[in-house]
């Protein structure tokens, strides 16, 4: 990724930001989150009793979300600077998208929305790859 996108904006932190994704979904993995709010199915409503290994895995979720959505807009200033707006867009609603899931106040339903928004950004990822592998123009079109 780094080849891919050096010279230019995002060739140092845009890689960086990838890889806090997978340190914060490492973390995640490793420690097991705790059950509450109706998940998994049987467990208590409401918000769980956080022990310290539910806590890390909370910390490794939000190391992997918050750096992905600075590394969304450190993509899409890279894309403006050579005039590929769609993926401007892309980039843009991706950052927004995931934060509205994620911050949003209403604990029914937060898993499924975690889901999504997990989602939303490891497709954005898979995406990002494909394009860097067919390269990037280094001059706006």
């Amino acid at each position: 990724m780094r080849r891919a996108l050096r010279p230019g904006r995002g060739g140092t932190w845009g890689p960086r930001l990838i890889g806090g994704l997978g340190a914060g979904l490492v973390m995640a993995g490793v420690f097991a989150t705790d059950a509450g709010a109706g998940f998994p199915p049987g467990a208590p409503q409401g918000a769980p009793e956080m022990s310290w290994h539910g806590v890390l895995h909370e910390v490794g979720f939000a190391l992997a979300s918050v750096g992905m959505v600075v590394g969304c807009l450190g993509f899409a200033r890279r894309f403006a600077a050579v005039a590929r707006w769609g993926w401007v867009g892309a980039c843009v609603a991706t950052a927004v998208s995931v934060v509205v899931l994620v911050a949003w106040p209403d604990l029914d339903g937060v898993s499924v929305r975690l889901v999504v928004a997990s989602a939303i950004l490891y497709g954005f990822v898979g995406a990002l790859a494909a394009q860097l592998r067919r390269g990037l123009p280094q001059q706006p079109r």
